[in-house]
């Protein structure tokens, strides 16, 4: 318990002591750097438009997967010239019309249908459109990647040039202390 007691004095002692020492610097170049990067609007459109040619290729590949269409239908209909169930294929046609007899029963009819729509002969369309979509995203991610280059270089000139000018400022001031 003594030994507790003890340490706990003795943090609590040494966290109320000031160190004198060199000053705590500022935001590092990186630093600046990331900050920039996550808040410079010109970065966030073309994160955008990368984005946006992101989607565009994942687009143009789904656009070559067959389409499926899935159709089911139960109707009622009478054999009175009353159509009943329609059928989605070109060239059959529900017709029906009444007995011989002159009696008018009614029926239900259910149908189902599966209709696959698969482009595959394109003549390399497929391909040349999702080589153009995956060029344009590479065009767009560079494009960022210059942006974000550019914006280190203006930066780091910018960082340099404070230190520069805060040191010429230093050495003036002693000057000016020699001289008097």
């Amino acid at each position: 318990m003594k030994i507790t007691y003890l340490l706990a004095c003795t943090v609590f002692v040494l966290a109320g002591i000031k160190t004198y020492g060199q000053e705590s610097p500022g935001l590092s170049l990186p630093d600046l750097w990331e900050e920039a990067f996550s808040n410079y609007p010109s970065l966030e459109a073309y994160r955008s438009q990368q984005r946006q040619a992101d989607f565009n290729q994942r687009l143009t590949r789904n656009q070559y997967l067959p389409e499926v269409y899935l159709q089911a239908q139960t109707s009622l209909g009478t054999q009175n010239a009353i159509s009943g169930s329609f059928f989605p294929l070109a060239g059959l046609y529900n017709v029906s019309g009444s007995e011989l007899n002159g009696t008018s029963n009614h029926g239900t009819n259910t149908f189902g249908s599966v209709i696959m729509d698969w482009k595959f002969l394109q003549f390399g369309k497929q391909k040349k459109s999702q080589e153009a979509a995956k060029i344009i995203s590479s065009q767009a991610m560079h494009r960022l990647n210059v942006e974000q280059l550019r914006m280190q270089a203006e930066i780091s000139r910018t960082y340099f040039q404070f230190f520069y000018y805060q040191g010429m400022e230093h050495w003036a001031q002693n000057n000016t202390e020699r001289v008097r």
